[in-house]
């Protein structure tokens, strides 16, 4: 038997070997999994779905609750999980962990639920409507019931006004006293019936808020009956309740109040009914949940417990075929490392005295088995024949190798030398035709300094220019001011005359006034006490008459002095027109002088752009002359980097042409 079909079939036996102890380990793997399985897929979701249940469960109660109390609740939210319940609990019947039974019970209860839900939420929406219809009767109970009110308060207001007024309780006292009476014990009684009201919606129709309620009916009723009997009341009600009286309305209101009220409180009850109906079938759902969860505790529990006892079996069979696997794979190593080793052993020996000695590629192995061993040594008899013949080959290559790497160090070095000399001309030409361009730049940057300053110069001409034709306007709109101004003060200075005129016609009257009332005077002394009135006028109109003259003698002076200013500002205004007309003449010249400065401008930008273009074009002719002359200079650097290299690589493959001519030397061939 050759050493190739013993090694198949050691490893065809250490295939079997591990192909069993994978076999255990798989059906370990497959038992773990199929307890984990049921746990993580079928207990642990049931588990979720179960409590997620009750979760939503309590969740819709709660809602419903809020929305019992008058809350706001989103009905959408609502609606969307009782979806979610039914979806959970479908989820909870497609798991084929949990009992049937539980899961019927658990469908009989989900349906009861969502019905006894729809029901209470229809019981709701018909309460909701009977309660909107007494929100408005109590609405409208209370309008009517605040005219009535100020109505019989009116009745009695009466009599206040008019306290001297006979009046006898037979005689209508009794009829304002009741009608006042009954508008305010009507509102009490209808107030009473509101509050009686609020809290059998809190605490439920209980018997003896019923019979409060009752009562208040009652006593609002009787109010009404008292004041409608008085007559007081016949007067025109509010156009929109009708066209009934007053306390006809009043009586119509009440009645549908009442009926609006028993509406109500019916609707009430049959929804605390169905309340009560939902919570109960709320608690059996959630009891069947409870019950279910319970089962689902106890089953995980024993899948759970099946998993260290699943490990345990897996334990011992693999324990058990591995030691079958250790005790076959020593008795195959036994058998390799006596029989096997033992002969490569020995060939080994050969090859390292081969390998030894002083290189004789001549040395052979002796061939003394017709086995692999006896191949390997014919096989490496022939390897070193092959090594010998390579080893005489590189030895002839190695040594025309040597010869033509020096024939090339000594090209790469002239070479080197060349493009270094090329490398140092084209540096001075370029650092000459950087001058140059410089010198090109500055000068276009001169011209295109110039040609902006001269553009601004331009633009200050032009800014000027447009500055003293706007000066020219206003100088001419000033000499226009300045005119009417003189005229202005032409006509106040006429003006001021007649003004002192009628001065002067005053402080005449003044003085006659004085000389009259002095003659009153001398009269009313000769009338003696008969005339002493008529003294005290004259008197007082003397005193008047010297005021009115003192004070016309002062307007008289203030009229001389704006007289005298005003001849003074229109000799000023008049100089003031020749000036405006002089200044506005010089701006005229110099706008004139501008207008030429700024053709001249022009013709100087002009031929400095001709010159900035020339300066540009020139100094974009350097630049490309320039980088082509940088670009010789770097191919030149680069030729001479590169002819340095190559001598350096032919330095070295020379170096290893001879260390090769060394090694080979070693050999004997």
């Amino acid at each position: 038997m050759t050493l190739r079909e013993k090694a198949n079939w050691g490893l065809w036996l250490i295939f079997a070997l591990f192909v069993a102890v994978a076999g255990v380990g798989w059906w370990g793997n497959q038992q773990q999994g199929l307890v984990l399985t049921r746990t993580v897929q079928q207990a642990w979701p049931a588990m979720e779905q179960s409590g997620k249940a009750v979760g939503l469960v309590d969740k819709q109660l709660f809602a419903m609750e809020q929305l019992l109390q008058g809350l706001p609740v989103d009905l959408a939210t609502l609606n969307q999980r009782e979806k979610e319940l039914t979806g959970a609990i479908a989820a909870l019947t497609a798991n084929p962990l949990p009992e049937r039974g539980q899961l019927t019970t658990l469908q009989t209860a989900l349906a009861q639920f969502v019905q006894a839900q729809q029901q209470l939420s229809q019981q709701y929406a018909s309460y909701q409507q009977q309660s909107a219809g007494l929100d408005k009767t109590v609405a409208q109970i209370v309008e009517i019931g605040e005219i009535v009110e100020e109505v019989g308060d009116s009745q009695v207001e009466t009599l206040i006004s008019s306290p001297r007024q006979p009046i006898s309780w037979e005689g209508g006292l009794q009829r304002k006293w009741d009608a006042a009476d009954g508008g305010m014990e009507a509102n009490i009684g209808f107030f009473r019936q509101l509050y009686f009201l609020e809290q059998i919606k809190r605490q439920g129709p209980k018997t003896e808020l019923v019979k409060e309620l009752n009562d208040s009916i009652a006593f609002q009723q009787d109010a009404v009956d008292g004041l409608v009997a008085t007559g007081l009341f016949a007067v025109p009600g509010p156009k929109h309740f009708g066209d009934a009286t007053l306390g006809d309305t009043y009586l119509q209101l009440f009645e549908q109040h009442k009926q609006q009220i028993k509406l109500t409180l019916d609707a009430l009850v049959k929804m605390q009914k169905q309340q009560a109906e939902y919570r109960q079938q709320s608690s059996a759902l959630v009891g069947a949940l409870q019950v279910m969860q319970q089962s689902l505790d106890v089953s995980t529990s024993k899948m759970v417990e099946q998993g260290p006892e699943t490990a345990a079996n897996v334990a011992r069979l693999l324990i058990a075929t591995g030691g079958v696997t250790l005790i076959l794979l020593i008795l195959i190593g036994t058998y390799v490392r006596k029989g096997m080793l033992t002969q490569l052993h020995q060939v080994a020996k050969n090859l390292h005295d081969v390998a030894s000695g002083d290189g004789d590629l001549t040395r052979r192995l002796e061939v003394k088995s017709d086995d692999e061993l006896g191949r390997i040594a014919q096989n490496f008899n022939l390897f070193a024949g092959k090594i010998q013949q390579i080893v005489q080959d590189i030895h002839q290559s190695a040594q025309v190798l040597i010869d033509t790497s020096a024939q090339s160090q000594q090209l790469s070095q002239h070479l080197k030398q060349e493009a270094e000399d090329t490398e140092h001309h084209s540096a001075g030409l370029a650092s000459a035709m950087q001058q140059l361009d410089h010198s090109a730049q500055d000068i276009a940057n001169s011209c295109g300094i110039v040609v902006k300053q001269t553009e601004q110069t331009s633009s200050a001409v032009l800014q000027g220019n447009a500055a003293i034709h706007g000066t020219i306007n206003q100088m001419q709109q000033m000499s226009d001011t300045v005119h009417q101004s003189a005229n202005a003060l032409q006509q106040l200075t006429a003006k001021a005359e007649k003004i002192d005129q009628i001065v002067g016609v005053i402080r005449g009257i003044a003085e006659q006034t004085n000389l009259l009332a002095l003659n009153a005077a001398i009269e009313a002394a000769r009338a003696g006490e008969q005339g002493r009135g008529f003294a005290v006028v004259a008197e007082e109109v003397r005193n008047l008459a010297q005021r009115a003259e003192s004070s016309s003698r002062e307007i008289s002076a203030v009229i001389a002095e704006i007289q005298q200013e005003t001849r003074l500002s229109h000799q000023q205004m008049q100089q003031s027109v020749v000036l405006a007309d002089q200044s506005m003449q010089a701006c005229e010249e110099s706008g004139t002088a501008l207008a030429s400065v700024q053709d001249q401008i022009k013709s100087v930008v002009e031929q400095i752009n001709r010159m900035f273009n020339a300066t540009t074009e020139q100094a974009q002719t350097l630049s490309q002359m320039l980088g082509q002359i940088r670009e010789v200079a770097a191919l030149a650097s680069n030729s001479s980097h590169e002819a340095g290299s190559a001598l350096l690589l032919i330095d070295g493959m020379q170096g290893r042409a001879q260390d090769l001519n060394r090694l080979v030397a070693q050999f004997r061939f």
